[in-house]
């Protein structure tokens, strides 16, 4: 159904309705936008008007182009500073935590509790909890206009609300639910595109376990997402390498390749994309005492669980709990302000990349 615009400015009404679009979920991080000529039969504006509107948004960080592909979400786009006009103000102010029978709420799901409580209390909205297993409870709270959202852990079974209901973390059920998750695929896009721009070729992914890149975990994501981007600029995908620092045949290949950017071989290669912080900082000790430098010899970029201030010279793509709560808490407010409903939308956490400037830059000539 097409959408007349009115009133503000054109461009600006055309950004907005975009930008719903992606902070809704609508539009996910890495998905095509429309077409120039889609959007001025769908908003009934001028190629100027829907171009300057992309320009402008790409200018923003919320969407990047390529020249012959189109125009993409960004892998981070800006949701937390959008906020949408024509609003739909709620009377809830309570967020209900749901908790899982027999689930121990410690380590991983207490630091997400933790930051949701921090977020609660600075918005002045407060924040209670439910048994999954309290069904008369879970309707009441799911029906009451006090409720302004529900969060609970994906892997809980699924069930009917008549408010904004959010399910976070990895689980098979996510498909068929509104979800925040960690975006793996796209922080493998964003790792390899960054060192792809900077003008690296010879990049290899390192996983602890080379048959588990083949199933659906935390590191097939990040190395499908990192194929993802050098299919895009139409390379063959980076190599597989296997690391597990009590395992000397798993840690040969890693140590040839080590040595070949010790001694300046050609064919050496200039970026590792390491699956996990605990891998890259072993891998970075070992090259450190090999007397390679970081990141003047080698780039190495990984991926981190928990939100860390780090003093090496390693790029941190960020998953953290803090990241993960705050998303939980700014899907439950974009329900409520957004004229987009959220149930069935999937929501991906957005991606951050710490010390990007310790990702060597060959287009520099300092090669």
């Amino acid at each position: 159904m097409s959408k007349v615009l009115t009133k503000i400015s054109l461009i600006e009404q055309v950004k907005n309705l975009l930008k719903e679009e992606i902070s809704s979920g609508a539009l996910q991080p890495g998905q095509r936008i429309e077409s120039i000529r889609s959007l001025l039969k769908k908003y009934k504006v001028s190629h100027i008007t829907a171009a300057t509107a992309l320009k402008q948004l790409k200018e923003e960080g919320w969407i990047n182009s390529k020249v012959g592909s189109g125009s993409f979400v960004s892998a981070a786009p800006p949701v937390f500073s959008f906020k949408p006009g024509n609003a739909i103000v709620s009377a809830g102010n309570i967020i209900y935590f749901i908790i899982m029978g027999g689930r121990s709420l410690e380590g991983y799901h207490s630091k997400v509790l933790e930051y949701l409580q921090e977020l609660v209390a600075e918005h002045n909205l407060q924040l209670k909890f439910a048994s999954a297993d309290d069904s008369i409870t879970l309707a009441k709270i799911t029906a009451s206009p006090m409720t302004l959202g529900i969060i609970y852990q994906a892997d809980m079974k699924p069930f009917a609300s008549n408010v904004p209901a959010v399910s976070y973390g990895m689980s098979p059920s996510f498909f068929d639910s509104c979800f925040v998750q960690p975006d793996n695929f796209q922080g493998g896009i964003l790792s390899g595109t960054l060192l792809l721009k900077n003008g690296h070729s010879k990049i290899y992914y390192v996983s602890s376990n080379l048959p588990e890149v083949t199933k659906y975990t935390h590191f097939s994501q990040r190395y499908n997402g990192l194929c993802a981007a050098f299919e895009m600029a139409e390379l063959a995908h980076p190599d597989l390498v296997r690391w597990h620092i009590k395992n000397p045949e798993s840690r040969q290949k890693v140590t040839e390749l080590l040595e070949q950017v010790r001694a300046k071989a050609p064919e050496a290669p200039t970026a590792l994309v390491i699956g996990n912080k605990a891998m890259a900082s072993e891998i970075y000790m070992v090259a450190i005492g090999m007397g390679i430098r970081i990141p003047e010899d080698l780039s190495i970029v990984s991926f981190i669980d928990r939100a860390e201030h780090r003093e090496d010279h390693i790029s941190n793509i960020d998953f953290s709990r803090k990241a993960m709560a705050q998303q939980l808490f700014a899907i439950i407010l974009s329900a409520r302000d957004s004229r987009f409903a959220i149930n069935n939308n999937k929501h991906l956490l957005p991606m951050f990349l710490s010390n990007s400037d310790t990702i060597k830059n060959l287009n520099q000539g300092d090669s």
